[in-house]
């Protein structure tokens, strides 16, 4: 599971670092000049000046991510194909062996996709309005 988890950060890794770098190249500078004045120290900075004022531009990459990431089907059959074992079996590739592997379980497997996209749906519904506040 470590080496899907670290396919996953080299493949968007570098994608998110530079959407990150771009976000902070356009913050005013005005907060962070103040914030210096009072004498804060760079940590202070970061977590009280700086996160917040990216909270909002960062909240969309994330959960692209995190949609991405339900979405880890085609690593993790390229990879390990839930394997050793079951040891990196994830949602979606069960359900895929339960329809396509096992014999006669079509239903189940549509089933589990079915509510996985509905959960995934009003997740990530709370999850926007939740930080959109």
């Amino acid at each position: 599971m470590l080496a899907v988890a670290f396919a996953h950060v080299w493949q968007w890794g570098l994608f998110f670092a530079a959407i990150i770098l771009k976000r902070l190249e356009s913050l005013p500078p005005q907060p962070l000049e103040t914030a210096r004045i009072d004498r804060a120290t760079r940590f202070e900075i970061q977590r009280f000046v700086t996160l917040p004022m990216l909270k909002t531009p960062l909240i969309s990459p994330f959960l692209v991510k995190a949609i991405e990431s339900l979405r880890s089907f085609d690593v993790v059959y390229v990879m390990t194909r839930g394997g050793p074992g079951i040891s990196t079996e994830t949602l979606d590739m069960y359900a895929y062996s339960q329809g396509f592997i096992e014999p006669g379980k079509i239903s189940c497997a549509s089933s589990m996709a079915v509510i996985m996209m509905v959960l995934t749906i009003v997740t990530f519904t709370f999850t926007w309005k939740r930080l959109n506040q």
